[in-house]
């Protein structure tokens, strides 16, 4: 949709762009629901011998104490929730760059396919990395590339749309890093306050995750329509230089602010892939042991690390 969004929009709205966005907008929702559908349909859960040793907290406010409690996993919900706003400004603000400051709307999608095209490629990188040496170099290394690629953009200013997109390169691996490691940072974080704990919040933290995401996305629609706004940004007409500049530096400095604070919270985050790797066989161990044992609401778990002891 990055790369044959405009196209759509301009085949399917003629002279009426409000059509066209409706359109584009139709087919999104009808590929989005297929997709979601068809999961529905033929994804199939592992089949576990015997009940669960720890059920997921079903009470809503106990679970949401359970996981405000989990220092890891509200790093990762801020971390993540700042990550979803500075990525969704910038998404929404490119194009104004490229039609009103380089003249060149088209080339609008060329920014994107670049953005999208590299995090494809350095995936198996980050994975790579993440997997050696935690998810949180990954973050915040990623982070930092994000960061620095849009503080360059915004200070430099390439006259070309080639010296952008090398910008963007740089900007969207370090764009994936992120994406690699956001989800499974919170599925760590699940494991591990379970393993303090005894008790899992695992629906709510992920329900918490979406939410944000969401959040961010309305929070950035907002923000950059404040941009827009105090840069004098006049739709349809030409901009004069002070608005372009105000535009540019707004666009890419307030995103790079985010992405610079969204590593800086994750360089605090203390569970590495040791740490949790420790959590999750002790969890398996436990596991065994109810399926041998006595029944769940018979029996009292005993932490068995040095850290833990004395939790019951």
């Amino acid at each position: 949709m990055a790369w044959f969004g405009i196209n759509l929009i301009s085949a399917a709205g003629g002279s009426d762009p409000r059509r066209g966005f409706l359109v584009c907008a139709a087919v999104i929702a009808l590929v989005s629901g297929a997709s979601i559908f068809q999961c529905g349909l033929f994804a199939r859960e592992v089949e576990t011998a015997g009940p669960a040793p720890v059920a997921d907290v079903a009470h809503p406010l106990k679970a949401l104490r359970e996981l405000l409690a989990n220092g890891h996993a509200v790093q990762v919900a801020l971390a993540s929730f700042l990550f979803g706003v500075g990525m969704t400004v910038l998404t929404g603000g490119l194009i104004y760059v490229f039609q009103y400051d380089l003249g060149r709307r088209d080339d609008f999608r060329l920014a994107l396919g670049t953005i999208y095209a590299v995090g494809l490629v350095t995936t198996p990188i980050w994975n790579g990395l993440s997997r050696r040496h935690g998810k949180r170099l990954a973050w915040v290394a990623g982070s930092l590339l994000a960061g620095t690629a849009l503080s360059a953009a915004a200070l430099l200013h390439p006259a070309s749309t080639g010296g952008f997109l090398a910008l963007f390169a740089v900007y969207g691996a370090g764009l994936q890093a992120v994406m690699v490691v956001m989800f499974a940072s919170m599925a760590d974080a699940v494991d591990y306050g379970e393993y303090r704990s005894g008790q899992r919040v695992e629906a709510l933290a992920f329900g918490i995750m979406t939410f944000l995401n969401k959040a961010a996305l309305a929070c950035a629609g907002g923000l950059l329509g404040v941009i827009l706004s105090v840069a004098g940004f006049r739709p349809g007409a030409v901009q004069d230089a002070d608005t372009l500049t105000a535009i540019r530096l707004m666009l890419f400095l307030i995103p790079a602010a985010l992405w610079f604070l969204t590593g800086g919270l994750m360089a605090f985050y203390s569970l590495s892939n040791e740490r949790h790797r420790t959590a999750r066989e002790a969890l398996e161990t436990r596991a065994g042991r109810w399926r041998e044992g006595p029944s769940p609401q018979n029996t009292t778990i005993i932490r068995e690390d040095d850290e833990c002891r004395g939790y019951s």
